[in-house]
């Protein structure tokens, strides 16, 4: 499985890069036999390559590459051998020397050397094993890249009802700090009672008038003796009697008597 997911990354790679085609003999060979290779450059990326050959059926996995230099590798085509002095089924790398990028890749099954024939892997066996490990590979990445995206939205959803709830509540807080209740004294009522002032401005202390408050206070007072002087009855001294027109005109004696009168008295002059 290992090595598997291993050679589809190094084919992707490979097919990216696109810039080397090799061509191998046979995909089974026998142990110490040669095997032919061929191989050709595009025309705009002759670079320098050697050969990886790596045993994948190892128990603990893929083993060590191991190198095969590649003479005159840079040219536009060329021809090389390969050979395996062991068994099994390995992985044949073609490496950039300039910057260790794969190249190419592809299988090699070797047997024996002592077998009387060479097996040839049908192509409906290995396109089978690559299909299914490119389905599990796409589906594993397509459920991991599903899952982190519903993980994201729903953390950055979270963190935006956090900051938004955390900013309302700080509005709100300072809006009520601007205004806190304090005592005045209101004239009109002559009792102390509670307004919202805003902060800092020191409310007038009980019984103390501002100027404002003050110039109200007198203007209100002056408006009020008006009133009550328009409503007191008009009055009039002599020097026996006091008249007083409340609607009832009458005289009053300085004895305490009480006259009616019908006319109003003539006015009062003082001599001097």
């Amino acid at each position: 499985m290992h090595y598997t997911v291993l050679l589809f990354i190094i084919s992707w790679v490979t097919t990216v890069a696109g810039a080397l085609s090799v061509s191998l003999s046979s995909g089974t060979t026998r142990a110490s036999e040669p095997l032919n290779i061929t191989w050709r450059h595009d025309k705009h990326e002759k670079v320098p390559f050697f050969l990886e050959k790596i045993k994948l059926d190892e128990p603990g996995g893929p083993g060590s590459p191991m190198v095969v230099d590649i003479a005159n590798s840079s040219a536009d085509v060329g021809a090389s051998s390969i050979e395996f002095n062991r068994t099994g089924l390995f992985a044949v790398i073609a490496v950039n020397a300039q910057t260790n990028q794969s190249l190419f890749t592809t299988e090699i099954n070797v047997v024996s050397a002592t077998s009387s024939s060479v097996p040839a892997p049908t192509s409906s066996t290995t396109t089978t094993m690559s299909n299914s490990t490119s389905n599990m590979t796409k589906n594993h990445v397509a459920a991991s890249a599903v899952a982190g995206g519903v993980a994201g939205g729903i953390t950055g959803l979270v963190l935006l009802s956090i900051t938004f709830i955390l900013c309302w509540r700080r509005n709100r807080h300072r809006k009520a700090s601007l205004q806190i209740p304090y005592p005045f004294y209101d004239e009109s009522k002559g009792s102390e009672t509670g307004a919202l002032v805003s902060r800092g401005i020191k409310p007038a202390e009980p019984g103390v008038q501002t100027p404002q408050q003050s110039g109200v206070g007198e203007t209100s007072r002056m408006a009020t003796m008006s009133r009550i002087e328009e409503e007191q009855p008009a009055a009039w001294q002599s020097e026996n009697s006091v008249y007083i027109n409340d609607g009832d005109e009458a005289a009053i004696d300085i004895d305490g008597s009480v006259t009616e009168v019908s006319e109003q008295p003539p006015a009062y002059t003082s001599e001097c």
